[in-house]
């Protein structure tokens, strides 16, 4: 102006975005204070709105409050009082915030889906998720319709859960109500998946981040670098570091992710690459950075390497933080240094930390690979106290996180009976890894933790129920017991109404208690499955009690005994039933359980109040098992519900 050039409202406002990116709200509120004084052009709603904003950021709500009752009646609309309100929820005033709502509600304005965002992000705790339903109730009251980035804060949420069922079905919910996902909706379904090591899957949604992206965001430029170190795909990360560095500067930030990216895939010599590049241009000036080379030293126990830049972040005034002696003790323990790592481990829980980091990934990873390292150890007493860390973030949903404490007790050679429930009520999944490593706890029944627990009195073989995989009308009937052994496959036709009793299908399946066996020749017999209820080792007893020539090829798998007889014995024992003669039926009362089969929309059954079953609904289908079940477990209710439908729900199985 000074100049004699114009300056028109676009110029003002391009500067304000600016600035308020940059964070530099006093500035930003200086140039509206001097649009609204000296006005070179005339004011409007979105001018007010401005300063609103940036007056209750450094000046408090009282202040923007007083200012709202300044502004002209005219531009008292929808948009100041949404600004307002977000304001208000800025500060956490959420009780003020809701007045004001209700108040627009009064006048007939509408609110925006940016003031139920910030709602949410207030709840998404632990202790206030329970609120989330409402607001989203609300939501909808207020015919406010979901924008993707409302979406995109529920999956976040999810994500940070570590509940991919939970952030799967937000997706699904806005693929169902034709809302499109954005690069960033595609950036947290990779990234959750690829945390979870569920890579092919990671993988494909990837690919939708590039197919979605528009121009050269950073962000979603740095996310590609966390998720190609992932996959390990060398080629990619490669390209998307070239596309970094074409933008005009880049940041300290993007240096230590792709520093971690190369790290993860081994290529250390990037690495260090990447940090004297970063050194040279960027400079050292926080904890941060020194962090994200220890991180790769100490993943690949090179613990000398990681202590010189230890010593280069002290000589640089940088003080080191709780991850970064988190990064140390699991760099001690790859290079065998036990004793110094735990005192690494303690000097850093000495410190203060926040939740913030301490439900981080980087934190959370570094905290499992000591998990593991301790359970190739047979440590159970250190692999249960980190392991506590990550049940409270919830990161023991993961099965391989389970997996890998059950592997300490196998390899302490102690049966604690109480893991199994303490998975499945902690919402992970058994795998066939899981069942390989409950089969080795078997062989060391005396050394049991705790005799009183539940389950503790039950060997896991017992407990076989009946499932049923209801997805058409054609439904393949499979029993499974809890060992995984499957007892049964049957091909049905169910109908919508027709109720099932289980012993039906049990009277009618072929030989389901049975065990399987072939003649090699007129005098060898081989015995490939065991009836159920029954072990392997009791068979080997049985068999070499008679005195026949037995060999056994049983692997952690696979049943294999070879019989060898005579001539003569071998004609006896089919005269007299071979399954009888080598003991191979068992019997299975059915008296404790039945099924029944209602295909509804919706795949549930209302249970009955006055019923006397415990009834667990399953996808299409209902599994309803008597008390005495549960009795037997010494379960609650509620403990015995979720341990049912965690196993049995046919979407979830996997044993």
């Amino acid at each position: 102006m000074a100049d004699g050039f114009p300056v028109h409202r676009g110029d003002i406002f391009h500067a304000i975005n600016r600035l308020r990116k940059l964070k530099l709200n006093k500035l930003a509120l200086e140039v509206m204070e001097w649009v609204i004084r000296e006005r070179p052009y005339r004011p409007k709603e979105l001018d007010y709105s401005y300063l609103l904003e940036f007056t209750t950021k450094l000046h408090g709500i009282s202040r923007g409050e007083k200012l709202f009752s300044c502004v002209p009646q005219e531009f008292q609309n929808e948009l100041l009082y949404n600004n307002l309100v977000i304001a208000c929820l800025d500060k956490g005033l959420i009780r003020l915030s809701l007045e004001y709502m209700k108040k627009m509600r009064g006048l007939r304005y509408p609110i925006s889906h940016l003031v139920y965002n910030r709602l949410i992000i207030l709840h998404s705790s632990t202790g206030r998720r329970k609120t989330i339903p409402k607001i989203l109730s609300q939501m909808k009251a207020d015919k406010v319709v979901r924008h993707v980035s409302t979406y995109n804060i529920l999956m976040k949420i999810e994500a940070n859960e570590h509940n991919i069922e939970g952030l799967v079905k937000v997706f699904n919910d806005m693929k169902r109500v034709e809302v499109e996902p954005n690069e960033v909706s595609f950036c947290i379904l990779a990234t959750a998946h690829a945390v979870a090591r569920l890579y092919t899957a990671a993988e494909a949604y990837v690919e939708a981040v590039e197919r979605a992206m528009t121009g050269k965001n950073w962000s979603t430029l740095d996310v590609l670098l966390i998720l190609y170190g992932y996959l390990g795909k060398e080629k990619e990360l490669k390209r998307t570091w070239g596309t970094i560095q074409e933008v005009t500067h880049v940041r300290s930030k993007s240096y230590m992710l792709a520093i971690e990216a190369h790290g993860r895939i081994g290529q250390l010599s990037q690495a260090e690459e990447l940090w004297t590049e970063m050194k040279s241009i960027k400079g050292l000036q926080s904890t941060e950075q020194f962090n994200s080379m220890i991180s790769i030293y100490c993943k690949h126990g090179l613990i000398n390497k990681a202590t010189a830049i230890f010593r280069e972040m002290k000589a640089h005034g940088c003080k080191p933080n709780s991850i970064t002696f988190r990064h140390l003790a699991l760099g001690c323990l790859k290079a065998g240094l036990v004793e110094e790592s735990l005192k690494t481990l303690d000097m850093g829980m000495n410190l203060t930390t926040s939740n913030k980091v301490r439900y981080s990934t980087p934190w959370l990873e570094t905290t499992f690979s000591m998990v593991e390292i301790f359970a190739e150890k047979g440590d159970v007493k250190n692999a249960e106290k980190l392991f506590e860390e990550l049940n409270k973030a919830s990161y023991t949903r993961y099965t391989f996180v389970y997996n890998s404490l059950i592997k300490a007790y196998v390899k302490a050679k102690i049966f604690d009976p109480n893991l199994l429930k303490r998975m499945i009520l902690g919402g992970a999944r058994p795998d066939s890894e899981t069942r390989k490593k409950f089969y080795l706890l078997h062989f060391y029944p005396n050394n049991i933790v705790d005799n009183n627990v539940a389950l503790g009195k039950i060997p896991l073989q017992y407990f076989s129920l009946l499932i049923v995989q209801a997805t058409a009308a054609t439904q393949p009937l499979i029993l499974f017991n809890c060992s995984g052994q499957v007892l049964s496959r049957r091909e049905t036709r169910v109908s919508k109404t027709r109720t099932v009793k289980a012993h039906e299908w049990w009277k009618t399946a072929e030989n389901p208690h049975q065990s399987t066996f072939n003649e090699v020749d007129e005098t060898t017999l081989r015995i490939t499955e065991l009836p159920i209820r029954r072990w392997t080792q009791d068979d080997k007893e049985f068999l070499e009690s008679t005195l026949m020539d037995c060999k056994q090829y049983t692997t952690d798998l696979w049943v294999n005994f070879e019989v060898t007889l005579t001539k003569e014995t071998m004609m006896m024992a089919k005269q007299e039933n071979l399954l009888k003669k080598f003991k191979l039926t068992t019997t299975i009362s059915t008296s404790n359980m039945h099924l029944s089969l209602e295909l509804q929309e919706k795949g549930l059954t209302p249970c009955p109040k006055k019923s006397k079953t415990a009834e667990v609904a399953v996808a299409g289908g209902i599994l309803i098992m008597r008390r005495k079940l549960r009795r037997t477990l010494r379960l609650a209710s509620k403990e015995y519900k979720a341990l049912v439908m965690t196993i049995y729900c046919p979407s979830q199985l996997e044993l």
